[in-house]
């Protein structure tokens, strides 16, 4: 992960992991509130491992409402969190304590850090903050490091998962900052690769229960039907294939498939890397271009690119692939083939 600054997260996946929040309050709000969740971190493995050594001889003791996974890492409950509507910055508070301790020489551990309250921001920049409180080592002077940029979080690769009202972002590359280096009194020198972070966030249920019907006052003038808005639906995916024939450029490449996002949420796409055929007696692979999120109203081209062998061995003549595709929007997804016949310039 590149130390400079961290890669945002990809506007796209962004938008697919809050669209379903914005849909849950009215367009004059200005953020969304997260009413619960998990923020899942070991920070580091390795001075986990370091500290309960030989060497440090040291403990990891959790509290606040932090707890210790069966796999090392720390659960920390998210207490609050907003969704930024302007913005569209995820951010989350991690509530809980995990103190460090070792190398107690009999007057007091050496090493001696109490890592607090990760809060965690997930935008244009992702970065996890905490409160940090530790001995310098070895002259064991006591610093405070109050709302800490500890380290950056590469968000770029995430996908949302969703699990009822909940979304959850899992596996983000993390990196110390040198700000969380002096905090862990460089027990960890900055630019460090951290432990992954997990992060689901909880919000309100979209659909709200229904208020008590009022009772209407008896009159006499004729009632009406008063015209409802059916609710809003979750259209899938539509695939267009190119017309059963493609036409190759000079460099291999040809659009075999249009997908327009017909839904008020961004479509997920996934398609192979590449796809097999065979020509005069030889097997040769095509590399596949799709995007892997569409926004939503928008559209996304699927194309393919033939091996320079491969193209000039086809010259003016046609080849026949077939490719397979998924399509989905939130937990809904389906199957679709394209045949599709391509054919060289000569």
């Amino acid at each position: 992960m590149r130390s400079a600054r961290i890669r945002s997260l990809s506007i796209a996946v962004l938008m697919a992991a809050i669209a379903l929040l914005a849909s849950a309050v009215s367009a004059s709000a200005a953020t969304i509130p997260i009413t619960g969740g998990e923020v899942d971190w070991g920070i580091k493995q390795s001075f986990r491992e370091y500290v309960k050594g030989p060497i440090a001889k040291g403990q990891i003791e959790v509290s606040g409402g932090a707890t210790e996974a069966a796999d090392g890492t720390y659960k920390f409950p998210v207490g609050s969190g907003t969704y930024d509507l302007t913005t569209h910055q995820v951010e989350v508070q991690g509530v809980g304590t995990v103190h460090f301790t070792g190398h107690d020489m009999g007057a007091g551990p050496l090493l001696d850090v109490t890592f607090t309250n990760p809060r965690v921001v997930v935008g244009k920049t992702s970065v996890v903050y905490a409160d940090v409180v530790s001995k310098t080592f070895p002259g064991g002077e006591v610093k405070s490091y109050p709302n800490a940029e500890f380290a950056l979080v590469d968000a770029s690769t995430a996908k949302p998962i969703f699990e009822g009202e909940a979304v959850t972002l899992k596996s983000m590359p993390t990196e110390l900052t040198t700000a969380g280096s002096e905090a862990f009194s460089g027990f960890i020198p900055p630019g460090e690769e951290l432990d992954p972070l997990s992060l689901t966030a909880s919000y309100a249920p979209l659909v709200q229960p229904e208020e008590p019907k009022k009772e209407e006052p008896q009159s006499d003038q004729p009632k009406t039907d008063t015209p409802t808005t059916p609710a809003p639906t979750v259209a899938t995916p539509k695939l267009k294939s190119a017309g059963g024939t493609s036409q190759l450029g000079s460099g291999g490449s040809a659009t075999v498939a249009t997908v327009a996002c017909q839904s008020s949420l961004p479509c997920q796409l996934t398609a192979p890397k590449s796809v097999k055929f065979k020509l005069g007696g030889k097997s040769f692979a095509a590399k596949v271009v799709a995007p892997k999120w569409i926004l939503a109203g928008k559209r996304g081209k699927v194309a393919v690119k033939v091996p320079k062998p491969a193209l000039e061995q086809l010259g003016g003549g046609k080849l026949k692939i077939r490719l397979k595709l998924v399509l989905g929007t939130g937990t809904d997804a389906q199957t679709k083939v394209v045949k599709v016949t391509l054919k060289g310039k000569g």
